[in-house]
């Protein structure tokens, strides 16, 4: 074989590892994330939410899944 099939497929198996055995690692969730997704959660059906997306197209790839996310557990989001 070939040196770089070599190292294609040892590169391979390195990356398939953790898809086939994921690592596991702990998460710890901070006090004030579960004092806002509990605020979020109690609020009634109906309620009136502003929320305030100011963030440029540069920003939306760290910042919109957490603004997906937030719009998602608000109650009046379908």
């Amino acid at each position: 074989m070939e040196k770089s099939k070599i190292i294609y497929l040892i590169l391979g198996i390195l990356i398939a590892v953790p898809y086939i055995r994921p690592v596991g690692i702990p998460l710890p969730i901070k006090k004030m994330t579960l004092d806002f997704y509990n605020t979020l959660e109690s609020l009634p059906e109906g309620s009136v939410v502003v929320l305030c997306l100011e963030q440029g197209m540069g920003m939306w790839v760290e910042l919109g899944p957490a603004s997906i996310a937030i719009m998602q557990h608000l109650p009046i989001y379908p």
